[in-house]
């Protein structure tokens, strides 16, 4: 079992100039380049003022070298497709062009989490608000069947963390890149042997490389919750190596936690089990407990919390 590369491979756009013509895409700006591939910030649509803002994902030349893996991308494709909830940033098109499969999805303008953390700790409030609202998408997912068969897709994300929840300007808060989502109908799109997702918010199981299902972001989510409320990263006090020693078996928490109120606590190590079957049954009930927590006293915030906050200099 070996961890995804983090650098990208030789990539035939990684120099060429931009602005430039892709499929029926304008990719303007590069957003990033990763082990799989690169975003870039784009443009579709044929007359001038007739076009419109999004982000294309292209994945690696070689990966679409084998016709197991298009197979595979295309299948689970066509499920993310058909994600549409309020807090799941939405693919509208998948396709190919230069030898590239690549994904297509709505421009959210705003910025992740990783931009509110380098501030410190978010409030309660806000900490809780947009943890539930990416624990109701991810129980849209898992809840998800297959509009052909009727039949549970058991849909799980397997990469949740602040660089894939966006928060807008407008104070939404979506969910990204189900991109290396694993589905019952076809598996997880990878290599053999290889766990795709970041180390320090993967389930002990996840890491094992053994199979996920929605508990797995469950505990993903609670992660991104306690880096929130405390400002520290999970993995805090933890060099590389003991992170990889710790993360196939769970029960670590970062110095900062134990300052957390006693019941939150009490609702976060449920999520945190690491045997999946003594955490919550779903990310639903999970968000309910916290919610119900932060009401009980006095944490509310609502999308124009998140709006002030994004929108601070």
């Amino acid at each position: 079992m070996t961890p995804a590369a983090d650098a990208a491979s030789a990539d035939t756009t990684a120099d060429e100039a931009l602005p430039r013509a892709f499929g029926p895409y304008m990719l303007l700006t590069r957003l990033a380049r990763g082990g799989m591939g690169e975003v870039f910030f784009a443009k579709h649509g044929g007359l001038q003022g007739f076009e419109k803002h999004c982000v294309v994902k292209t994945l690696r030349e070689d990966l679409a070298s084998t016709s197991e893996y298009v197979r595979r991308f295309t299948e689970e494709a066509r499920v993310v497709v058909q994600l549409s909830h309020r807090n799941v940033c939405s693919v509208f098109d998948v396709g190919r062009a230069e030898g590239r499969l690549y994904v297509a999805m709505e421009h959210v303008a705003g910025r992740d989490l990783r931009a509110l953390l380098v501030r410190g700790p978010l409030s309660p409030a806000v900490s809780v608000h947009i943890v539930s609202e990416v624990l109701e998408a991810l129980d849209y997912a898992h809840r998800m069947v297959d509009g052909d068969t009727d039949a549970p897709l058991a849909l799980v994300h397997r990469d949740v963390s602040p660089h894939n929840i966006l928060v807008g300007v407008e104070g939404d808060v979506k969910l990204i890149d189900f991109g290396i989502a694993t589905s019952a109908r076809v598996g997880p799109v990878t290599e053999e042997g290889t766990v795709l997702g970041k180390l320090t918010y993967m389930a002990p199981e996840h890491a094992r490389g053994d199979p996920v299902d929605g508990r797995a972001d469950q505990y993903s989510a609670a992660v991104v919750l306690v880096e929130l409320l405390t400002g520290v990263t999970f993995s805090d006090g933890l060099s590389r190596d003991e992170a990889w020693a710790i993360s196939g078996i769970g029960g670590h928490r970062p110095k900062a936690y134990a300052a957390l109120d006693a019941q939150l606590r009490t609702i976060l190590d449920r999520a945190l089990e690491p045997k999946r079957e003594r955490r919550f049954p779903t990310c639903s009930m999970f968000g309910e407990a916290i919610v119900e927590w932060a009401r009980a006293r006095g944490h509310v915030a609502d999308a124009r919390d998140v709006r002030r906050l994004v929108t601070q200099q």
